[in-house]
């Protein structure tokens, strides 16, 4: 056991040894992580977030123009037929 703690004090010890030379380098990199992380991800979701939200919306813009300009073709058929027609609606009224 006493074999086993003296490894890893001595692993520690040289890892230390190591990585005390490029330090700067590793709060770089840990900087950069974090700014990644913490910065430009969540600004990307937000972006995507937005895109299908526009995306969305004009998608229910064009299906209410689609259902507007069928019933307004439905008013215009029901006029030409000689009925009259009920303003708002595209139902005929026999006179």
């Amino acid at each position: 056991m006493v074999v086993l703690v003296l490894l890893i004090v001595g692993l520690a010890i040289d890892l230390w040894h190591l990585l005390s030379g490029v330090w700067p380098l590793l709060l770089a990199v840990a900087m950069l992580w974090l700014l990644w992380r913490h910065l430009a991800l969540p600004l990307m979701e937000a972006r995507a977030h937005a895109a299908r939200d526009r995306l969305r919306h004009e998608q229910a813009r064009q299906e209410i123009d689609r259902i507007a300009l069928e019933a307004s073709r439905a008013m215009y058929a029901a006029a030409t037929r000689g009925g009259e027609v009920i303003e708002g609606a595209a139902t005929e009224v026999e006179p």
